[in-house]
């Protein structure tokens, strides 16, 4: 699986690289997760992701975005912290309805790092990539500024796939 989010990341940079000369613009970005593992965030520290961000812009409403993001989440369950790292490969597509205004809609890959966790549940954790579909609003600035948020649904289902929300803060450097 690791070798899946090497290849997945090489691939990001590629695009990157071939649409940089063209109508896009490469960012870094940040936020907070909340998700329904827990009803209670165990802390903020322990609930976030960081990337960087690629998009495009098809037309003056349409813009295509492909992220590569560190993720990490924690839960409690049965009395114990659950921690778990993952790379989150989301596809994006957003609809500008109003400048800055936009919606968005896509697919997200998530390939599991490594879990820190209670050792009764180790059975029971996810071993393998997962994906999930997500919607979403947020609005960017012209400077390059961008807030986002996001709710995103599992597509296979297991006990520690979760529905999650995701507040982010971007900016575009390139």
């Amino acid at each position: 699986m690791k070798i899946v989010g090497g290849v997945l990341v090489v691939l990001l940079f590629c695009v990157a690289g071939e649409l940089m000369a063209q109508r896009s613009n490469v960012g870094i970005k940040g936020g907070l997760n909340v998700s329904e593992l827990s009803s209670e965030i165990v802390n903020v520290a322990q609930n976030y992701h960081a990337g960087l961000y690629v998009k495009y812009d098809v037309s003056k409403k349409w813009t295509l975005q492909t992220e590569g993001l560190y993720s990490l989440r924690s839960a409690e369950y049965d009395q114990s912290t659950i921690t778990i790292r993952e790379m989150q490969f989301p596809v994006l597509a957003k609809y500008h309805i109003a400048k800055p205004i936009y919606i968005q809609g896509g697919f997200q890959a998530e390939v599991p790092l490594d879990k820190a966790y209670n050792e009764d549940v180790s059975k029971s954790l996810q071993k393998h990539m997962t994906s999930s579909c997500m919607v979403g609003a947020g609005f960017s600035l012209p400077s390059g500024f961008d807030l986002s948020f996001r709710y995103l649904q599992p597509i296979q289902s297991s006990q520690f796939s979760d529905r999650q929300f995701q507040i982010s803060v971007g900016f575009d450097i390139y």
